[in-house]
Formats: structure tokens, sequence, C-alpha cells
């Protein structure tokens, strides 16, 4: 029976090992850093994670994820690829993940304030600081950041929100407490951020916490549910919004139940944006141009939702190329194909290392008969294609198909 249970924990663990080296499919390989940070007085391990996509659209900007507790791998890797799992649905925009280690022996340290003898006011400073401007040699970034925590680092990322309210656009703290269980400092300081808020809105904000349940077997239930209560008695700022969840799992798994489903309301205005795009579309009345300026409404109104700048992305111009070419009610007839490809047009302008587009528009250019013009585009797409060199291997062999399948058309 030994001998079973030992080979069932090896089994275990490689399966663990073998799906810690899996790749993300919406993002490159994690580099990992050590830094010195001056004022925490200890070297910092950090893992950054850029976007498959930014080669493809250099110009576009990217928020910042930071995902705290990098030392715990389960629920770390979890979390990761539950990111990676949303962006590649188009249920939230691509970001810069980083993930922050916090060691067993400073991580109270390291999460509690600077006035409570501990390091938190620098670290964060060091993140939003220095660590930010470093990373944006890498890769264009917007001004939106995230914190995902989970015990103390939810507490972190809580006391983070109305500590650097101009640098802390949404939280998601899974087993979080009452104010770092009754610390009076940190509500008089949350207390305080919300009367400003109440006069100067400022950016939108997002507070996502949540617990496991006591009877499961988190033992911060209790507080967690004092500040649910605290939350629904008090008045908010319209742009400070907050929600709560509470699972029936136990202490250490409340992260993955709680990070999907935060994100995915966090950046619900992105699918809620492509369905209006779409009925856009069904509504549209004239059949000879495109109304960028309805689709510019839509992204902006999403926009300000969230306080991040979002465009239109590789869904948008795919799938709305797509309604128009197939003309699905009969409403833009032979204009369908000149619509398509002013569509498919503005993508190669917003994408212009992405040989989808290329290829897709020669398609096009294909059934329109010009066969010159889809050879044209089918070399540009095979240029673009050899470029690429942070592509997911699926995606690369979906490229090499479909230009295959067109150059046998072409022949």
């Amino acid at each position: 029976m030994n001998r079973i249970l030992s080979l069932l924990l090896v089994f275990i663990l490689l399966c663990n090992a073998l799906s810690f080296s899996q790749p993300l499919s919406q993002y490159r390989a994690g580099r990992s850093m050590r830094v010195y940070v001056t004022g925490i007085k200890d070297s910092l391990r950090l893992e950054v994670f850029l976007p498959r996509e930014a080669e493809l659209a250099p110009e576009r900007t990217y928020p910042v994820i930071f995902l705290f507790d990098r030392q715990n791998r389960n629920n770390y890797q979890y979390n990761l690829q539950t990111i990676d799992y949303l962006t590649g649905f188009a249920n939230m925009p691509p970001a810069v993940l980083v993930g922050v280690e916090f060691p067993s022996s400073v991580r109270s340290k390291w999460t509690l304030p600077n006035n409570a003898k501990g390091k938190a006011d620098s670290l964060l400073t060091y993140l939003f600081g220095p660590f930010r401007k470093q990373l944006a040699k890498t890769c264009k970034l917007s001004t939106f950041n995230l914190l995902i925590g989970h015990s103390r680092t939810a507490m972190l990322s809580s006391y983070a929100l109305a500590a650097f309210p101009d640098q802390v656009n949404a939280v998601i703290a899974s087993s979080n407490s009452f104010f770092d269980f009754d610390t009076p400092a940190q509500q008089i300081l949350f207390e305080n951020h919300m009367s400003a808020k109440l006069q100067l809105p400022g950016q939108p904000q997002y507070f996502y916490f949540s617990s496991g349940s006591f009877e499961h077997g988190d033992a911060h239930d209790s507080s967690v549910s004092k500040l649910q209560r605290y939350m629904s008695e008090r008045k908010f700022p319209a742009n400070f919004h907050w929600t709560h969840f509470r699972e029936n799992t136990p202490h250490i798994t409340v992260p993955g139940m709680t990070t999907g489903r935060a994100l995915n309301d966090l950046f619900s205005p992105c699918t809620y944006a492509m369905q209006r795009c779409f009925s856009v579309v069904n509504t549209q009345l004239q059949n000879d141009s495109i109304p960028w300026a309805s689709y510019q409404s839509v992204y902006q109104e999403a926009s300000a939702r969230i306080g991040l700048e979002l465009r239109p992305d590789l869904t948008f111009y795919n799938s709305v190329a797509s309604a128009y070419l197939n003309d699905y009610n009969n409403q833009f007839k032979e204009r369908r194909f000149s619509l398509a490809i002013a569509l498919l047009e503005k993508g190669i302008s917003a994408y212009p290392g992405y040989p989808g587009f290329y290829s897709y528009l020669a398609t096009v250019k294909l059934e329109q008969g010009d066969k010159p013009a889809a050879r044209k585009l089918l070399q540009q797409a095979k240029v673009k294609l050899m470029l690429l060199k942070h592509a997911h291997s699926d995606l690369l062999l979906e490229e090499k198909a479909t230009i295959s399948e067109l150059a046998a058309l072409l022949n």
C-alpha cells in the first residue's frame, strides 16, 4: 500500500511539473529576474510574461497585472492559465503579467505598511515606479494596474487601493480580511480615500474580495463577512465598484474560485462591446461605407467603464469582416465585398504583423476573381508569417495551412 501511495505521489508531482512547463497560448514564455530593491533592503524575484500579440501590433498599449505569491506554484499557475484562457477567448484584453514572489521569511513584513514597521509602501513604490519604467522598455504599457493577491497579499492589495489610488485600478483579493484584521489606520485610510473620491471621482476602481467558508477551512471567513457588511452599509462613488464572493472551499483554494469570476466581471465591457458591434452591423442602414464612428463610440464607452483604453481587436476585425462578407441578413448584397475589404485593410493598419489579415483579404480578392491581388496578398502573408518570433505553434500551423490552401487555389 505504501508503494502504491508513493507511486501515486510521484505521478501527481510529475503531472504538476509537466503542467508548469506547458507554454501559454496567448503569452510568451516567462522571463525570470532577480532585482535588489533599496527600499525593502532585499532582493525581489519576479517573472514577466509579455503578450504574444505585442509583435503583431507594436503600437498598442497593454495593462499590467501583478500576480502576487508566485512562490505558491499551484495557485500561481492556475491564475496564469485562467488569464490565458480568458485572453484567448477575448473575454479580457491581453496584458503584461508580472509574477511577484513573497518568501515566507519576509511575507508578513512585505505586506505590512511602512508605518506598521513593514515594507509594503516601499515595495509598491518600486513596482509602480522604477520597475514599471523598466518594463515599458520591452512593451508599451497603459497606465492600468491590476493587483491579484491571496491572504496576506490580498491585504496588501486592498491596502494599495487606498494608499496608491492613482496607480491601482483594480484589486482581486482572495481570502482577504476586514482592514488587515481590524487595523484602524487602514480603515481610516480607506474612508479618507472614499471621501476624496466622492469629491473628485478620478479613475474608475474595482475591488473584488472573497473568502472560503469557515466550515470548509477558511479562518478568514468571519473577517471577510464583516468587510462585506461594512461595504454594504456605505455609499460609494459611482465609479467605485466592489463585489464580494463567498465560496464553499478551504483557504488555500479560494484564489482558484475567485480569480476567473472577478476577471470576467471586470473585463465584461470587452465582450459587451463586441456584441454591440454586431448590433451596429445588423442595424446598419448605409451599405456603401463602414460606420467607424459608431464602432469607436462603442469602444470609448467600454473604455470609460473600465478605465482602460480599449480598441477594436483581432476578434473585432475578423468577426465583423466575416459579418459583412457573409451578409447574413442580405442587407449589403454586392457591397459586401468592399465593406469586408475596408474592414480588413483597417485591421492590417492596426495589426501590421498579423499574417491572418493578409490571407483573409487574399481570400476575399480571390472570391471576387482578382487573382493578381490575391497572389500579392498571399505573398505578404508568407513574409509576415516568417517574421513572427513569438507566435504560438497553433497559430503558426493554422496560418501555414491557410496559406497552403490558398496557394493551391491560385495555381
